[in-house]
């Protein structure tokens, strides 16, 4: 079967209030500014405020099946049958034409209730970089540009939850989310290597091709089905990207819905981008009513300090210990991964 619907009724999710980001005014930044973790949730704030929101981070809860998993668990994510709601569909590629620069309209199975519309995608079928249980087609992407999902569902909920079967994980696949133009959220390598570990290790059961026809091949790349959980908001596109081109980015059984409930392991949260464009935003504006505050004339900087973060504490603000709170943190070396 080359589909899976899964429908019970539906209701609302909420998210409570963020009150650390409601105290936010340029005294009090300032008095605060040893509590770091606080400016820096400030900052963010200050920068929505200064400079509009033209972006907007929503709170993702990423997770990973167990290793070998390359299926979405139906049992979990619809836990809350009496009271919750599960309208949840995949597209398994199996029928779908092979070849570079495929269009194509999916349901996902689910009847219209969930439909997407592919554009530009490679399918390919079943090799040792992809394809689950080793047969059947999969989706890849070879280039920096990549395809787009675009995404429509009948249910007045939205759809919140994404899910894949990543394989052959290397330094080029990203996949983001789109709420209309505003990037929402963004899955990069590392953030899966925080979790899983590198490749290749024998201890870890994430290397290798884990399908009984391609089985431990290519053990110097990751292979995990991962889900995505918009805990605040919905999301309308994805964009799979092999940026930089470094190979391709393989993936298969997407599943796309509505959930109320999780499945798998925390993946360690990182900020996403809109996060951190936004928090540039908002320690420059920051550094800007310092300087305006205080009728600092001096405009010297550190040769080599990065800015902003740098400048707005430059020469003066210490935290207990004496601890420099714009102090960077050091640059760890990124792990090697290999291509396909």
């Amino acid at each position: 079967m080359s589909d899976l619907l899964i429908v019970l009724h539906e209701t609302g999710l909420s998210s409570g209030p963020r009150p650390d980001l409601q105290r936010c005014d340029t005294g009090w930044l300032f008095k605060s500014r040893a509590h770091s973790v606080l400016v820096v949730r400030c900052a963010l704030a200050f920068g929505l405020a200064a400079f509009g929101s033209a972006a907007q981070a929503a709170t993702f809860d990423v997770t990973i099946e167990l290793p070998g998993v390359q299926s979405f668990n139906q049992g979990s994510l619809c836990a809350a049958i009496g009271a919750g709601a599960c309208t949840v569909g995949i597209e398994r590629f199996d029928t779908r034409p092979l070849g570079n620069g495929q269009t194509f309209s999916t349901t996902y199975g689910t009847g219209g209730v969930i439909s997407g519309t592919y554009s530009d995608v490679t399918v390919v079928p079943a090799g040792v970089y992809g394809g689950s249980a080793g047969s059947g087609n999969y989706a890849v992407t070879y280039t920096s540009g990549g395809y787009q999902v675009s995404l429509a569902t009948t249910l007045a909920s939205g759809i919140n939850y994404f899910g894949y079967w990543l394989s052959a994980l290397d330094q080029g696949n990203t996949v983001t989310f789109f709420n209309g133009a505003t990037q929402v959220y963004q899955f990069t390598p590392g953030d899966l290597i925080n979790r899983v570990g590198v490749c290749p290790d024998a201890s870890n059961a994430y290397c290798g091709n884990p399908t009984a026809a391609f089985q431990e091949q290519v053990s110097n790349e990751s292979f995990a089905f991962v889900n995505f959980f918009d805990r605040d908001g919905t999301f309308d596109s994805i964009v799979f990207a092999e940026n930089p081109a470094a190979g391709g980015y393989e993936s298969d059984n997407h599943t796309v819905g509505y959930v109320t409930g999780t499945s798998g392991v925390s993946v360690t949260p990182v900020p996403e981008p809109a996060s951190l464009t936004l928090l540039g935003a908002g320690v420059a504006g920051l550094v800007m009513a310092r300087r305006r505050a205080r009728g600092a004339t001096a405009n010297t900087r550190r040769q080599g300090a990065r800015l902003p973060m740098s400048s707005a504490v430059q020469g003066s603000a210490t935290g207990a210990g004496g601890l420099a709170i714009g102090r960077q943190r050091p640059t760890l070396p990124m792990p090697i991964i290999s291509v396909d």
